[in-house]
């Protein structure tokens, strides 16, 4: 039996495969079709048309596949869904990924340390849990995502700050504006010197029956009652359209009953006869003080 085995012969049996490859290239060569390798062992069981089986030529192919998915197989984890599976495919994987089952799960809770200035919204905190959950977050990864956002939202508020300061009824202004106010005001007070004082009176007494308390209360808040384009403008309306007796009603309401007697008796008008209307409202109001100042001292 040694002897009659070759090289050639696969089987043991003698048969020189020379002989059986020939016919097999002919056919091929002829037109005709290849055997399937299926037939050999397949052909009268249901695997036989399988699709997946189809794209196989050979036994080596198949039996390599098949220790590739065994290997796939072996390890553990998550097969991620495709873009074809529908939403409860998502909804196990998400799930398995540590998602809770609603929104609701995700615990955020208000940093500590904010800013008073720094705006805070819980609705917006429920439109995030909700984005985490569509896109299949965990918790783990919710809380990682709001500490970052938190840290680099208090950076870029800190360094925002660093441009304005608070100002009673304005909120936030740039240091940059109040400088260049501050600088205005010096400015315009150095170039009107001892007049400042007098002309900014008579804005406030402009502002005050054009205006009412109300505009008072707003100037006095802002600080706009230093602004020199404020006063040039109030002072234009001041000059036109207010009267001694404005001015003086207005200086004596802010003075004592003494330094108003006192003012109207250095007033150059007391003895203007060419004025008599002005000057007998200034003796009536003088003649009055005096039966207050009196009277008061009676009791």
């Amino acid at each position: 039996m040694p002897d009659e085995y070759s090289p050639q012969d696969k089987t043991g049996l003698g048969t020189d495969t020379k002989d059986t490859e020939a016919p097999s290239k002919a056919g091929a060569e002829g037109g005709e079709q290849a055997p399937n390798f299926r037939d050999s062992f397949l052909k009268d069981t249901d695997l036989y048309d399988n699709p997946s089986l189809s794209t196989f030529t050979d036994p080596v192919a198949l039996a390599k596949a098949f220790v590739e998915t065994k290997a796939l197989v072996g390890k553990k984890g998550l097969i991620l869904p495709t873009e074809k599976d529908p939403p409860e495919k998502w909804d196990e994987f998400y799930k398995a990924l540590g998602r809770p089952e609603t929104p609701d799960g995700y615990e955020i809770v208000k940093p500590e340390g904010l800013p008073k200035e720094m705006p805070y919204s819980e609705e917006r905190v429920g439109d995030f849990k909700i984005l985490a959950h569509k896109i299949g977050l965990s918790p783990t990864q919710v809380k990682e995502l709001v500490n970052w956002q938190t840290a680099e939202t208090l950076k870029e508020f800190s360094a925002f700050q660093g441009q304005f300061v608070q100002v009673d009824g304005l909120g936030l202004v740039p240091k940059q504006w109040i400088e260049d106010h501050n600088k205005a005001v010096d400015t315009f007070k150095s170039e009107l010197g001892d007049k400042y004082e007098m002309l900014t009176k008579k804005v406030a007494i402009a502002v005050m029956k054009y205006g009412g308390q109300e505009l008072k209360d707003f100037v006095d808040k802002t600080g706009f009652g230093d602004n020199p384009a404020f006063i040039r403008a109030w002072l234009k309306v001041a000059e036109a359209t207010l009267t001694e007796d404005d001015l003086v009603e207005s200086t004596s309401g802010s003075m004592s009953r003494k330094d108003r007697i006192a003012a109207i008796n250095s007033d150059p008008a007391l003895l203007d006869t060419s004025n008599l209307q002005k000057q007998r409202a200034l003796v009536a109001e003088r003649n009055k003080l005096i039966d207050e100042e009196y009277a008061e001292s009676k009791r």
